[in-house]
């Protein structure tokens, strides 16, 4: 082992493309995993396969335990027993009344590399195994594309139909789990492709995790390579959304719509991850871009996928990013139809909340739940500002307290947006010095800590700070330090809508902060009216300030025909 609870040789060259033989059961030891593994056992057994598992091993007294387990994995059929033990391994997380084995998170990580290894769309020596009332929403997010089997571990009816996938795969002739043909070694930049893949894995800095990313799109550019760019969009695209980097996002949803368009048919499992890429990727960035109708369409036509394809998780996920969308519409929006967009936020949250609700239960690493709540107290926090709707003032302090309740440590950065809200609902309540300091701590901690100095997160506390700097008429220079900071972190996460936004507030609190044009609050309240979008706000006065130079003054009397300049903005 290298140190870091990973294979001590390079799985890709440990993994053969020979057809597996034999059956290794990996599994948990919590009550649940040691019983299917039991079950299985003999049930396989009676029907001749050959089965191994770890309950036998001091028998075999091997020389390495992690030289075993690579043999194993390598070359014969794994079955992964999806006991609520194994799940938590598997997002290397023990439940409070589950203590992981030792080597558990050696193991899981061999698997998935089994599973990255695997050549093509079918054939995948890996097969989860679960009882007849798994949900299969709940499965860890490298598994859930298999095919997952049903057993029963009380009278282990369904080893019948996993026997028969297991006699498939081992069949040189035959048709596995998920069928194969007979492969080929990988070429070598498949396997730099997925060593690079393998290592993003760990727990690495912010930079050199997106310079690895980088890596594996520069890859992917090999025709070859690009399944293996969708398999992977997961944890990609995960990297990505922590680092909040758009134009990273939009090159690899890009490539992983063009694999799937030029697929056909599509494989369940290939629909299934179409409808992450459509929400995860192509609503992401496009929201983020600020083009939210087009956001809006996407993140649905994801939803309508998972739900044919019975992907209620990731249908969830749609929802509440639909909810968002939704309430971002509404900030951009007047009178009913601003009132419209932000009922069906709510509503878009309560389906959500109620799905994930359903599918997770109580005992949770990650609460989804508790991310709909924050989301829902935001749209009501967004009601009471562009409604003067008090009631919904109140309804958002309620859900933030019911946010905080659920949401789990290991959510660092849903807790901060949480704080961030919590300090805008205080400040909402006029309890301005709860607000600042609330943001205060917010921004201090995230300073402290390495690679966070460019966080959008940070950037919204800053915002956020300037807000309640404003209204409590504290000082304007505090203010406008606090959003010059957030726009150059915007402007550094490609985020161009949100630093406008920044600069237009800072155009209305001190227009020579901005600009040397003369600019009233007469001005930005016709701007405001004719527009909302801040970038064609700006621009607008961009325009003025040219054309102030050429002509060496502003229109006389202070007339400015702000339509004419709006006009020529939208039409450059």
């Amino acid at each position: 082992m290298d140190g870091k609870n990973t294979p001590a040789i390079s799985p890709v060259d440990a993994v053969t493309q020979r057809r597996p033989s034999g059956v290794l059961i990996s599994y948990a030891h919590d009550p649940e995993g040691r019983r299917m593994a039991a079950v299985l056992l003999r049930e396989l057994r009676d029907r001749g396969c050959d089965v191994i598992s770890d309950h036998e091993l001091p028998l075999q007294n091997p020389s390495s335990l992690p030289a075993w387990m690579d043999d194993q994995i390598a070359r014969r059929v794994v079955l992964c027993l999806l006991s609520p033990g194994y799940l938590h391994a598997f997002e290397d997380v023990a439940a409070e009344d589950i203590s992981p084995r030792k080597g558990v998170r050696y193991e899981l990580r061999a698997v998935r590399q089994r599973i990255y290894d695997h050549e093509g769309r079918s054939g995948c020596p890996v097969i989860p195994v679960a009882p007849t009332t798994f949900h299969v929403e709940m499965a860890p997010a490298t598994l859930r594309a298999l095919d997952i089997s049903r057993v029963d571990p009380e009278t282990g009816v369904g080893t019948d139909q996993l026997a028969a996938r297991i006699a498939k795969l081992e069949d040189p002739g035959g048709h596995g789990a998920m069928s194969t043909t007979e492969q080929v070694p990988p070429t070598s930049s498949r396997r730099l492709f997925r060593q690079v893949v393998y290592n993003l894995e760990d727990d690495l800095p912010a930079e050199k995790a997106i310079e690895l990313v980088g890596e594996c799109l520069r890859l992917a550019e090999d025709p070859d390579l690009s399944t293996d760019l969708v398999h992977a969009f997961g944890l990609l695209a995960e990297v990505i959304k922590d680092q909040g980097q758009v134009s990273l996002m939009r090159t690899l949803t890009a490539g992983c719509i063009r694999v799937l368009r030029s697929t056909t048919p599509l494989l369940h499992w290939e629909h299934r991850l179409e409808s992450r890429v459509l929400i995860c990727g192509t609503a992401w960035y496009l929201q983020r871009d600020h083009f939210l109708q087009e956001a809006l369409d996407e993140a649905r036509r994801g939803i309508r996928i998972a739900e044919q394809y019975d992907d209620r998780r990731m249908a969830a996920f749609g929802k509440q990013s639909v909810g968002r969308i939704q309430r971002l519409l509404a900030e951009d929006s007047r009178g009913l139809e601003c009132d419209h967009h932000l009922s069906a936020s709510l509503q878009s949250l309560t389906e959500a909340t109620a799905l994930f609700s359903a599918i997770d239960g109580r005992r949770v690493r990650r609460s989804e739940v508790g991310a709909c709540l924050s989301l829902s107290a935001r749209t009501q926090l967004t009601r009471y500002r562009m409604l003067n709707d008090d009631d919904a003032l109140g309804y958002a302090e309620e859900l933030t307290r019911q946010a905080g309740e659920v949401l789990t440590p290991s959510q660092r950065k849903d807790r901060r947006d949480l704080a961030i809200l919590r300090a805008e609902v205080a400040a909402a309540n006029r309890r301005y010095a709860d607000g600042r300091r609330l943001l205060g701590n917010t921004i201090e901690s995230m300073i402290a800590e390495p690679g966070e100095h460019y966080s959008e997160i940070l950037a919204r506390a800053y915002v956020a700070r300037a807000h309640v700097t404003l209204v409590s008429r504290r000082a304007k220079s505090d203010a406008l330090a606090d959003l010059d900071k957030a726009r150059t972190i915007f402007r550094r996460q490609e985020l161009n809508h949100a630093a406008a936004a920044c600069e237009w507030t800072m155009l209305t609190t001190d227009s020579k902060s901005v600009t040397q044009v003369k600019f009233t609050r007469a001005d930005a309240l016709l701007l405001e009216d004719l527009t909302t979008d801040p970038r064609t706000r700006l621009a607008a006065v961009a325009k003025l300030a040219q054309q102030t130079d050429r002509i060496g003054r502003q229109p006389p009397g202070g007339r400015v025909d702000w339509a004419s300049l709006v006009d020529q903005v939208r039409f450059e």
